[in-house]
């Protein structure tokens, strides 16, 4: 992303669809939801960290 911004996906099934530095669009498939760790169910846990700091990540939502 740049400017210190790092986006954060969890649970993902195994293997990753992109890697780092790859440029990706809101149409892009990053990776595909799963139920790791001790999860009940699919799903994808999204984090936004800027400098450091974890952020809302609805607020970098469309």
């Amino acid at each position: 992303h740049g400017g210190g911004i790092q986006t954060w996906y969890w649970h993902m099934q195994p293997g990753v669809v992109v890697s780092p530095g790859t440029i990706v669009t809101s149409e892009s498939v990053v990776g595909y939801e799963g139920s790791t760790g001790m999860s009940t169910g699919c799903h994808v846990h999204f984090a936004v960290n800027d400098n450091g700091v974890w952020q809302n990540p609805r607020n970098y939502l469309p």
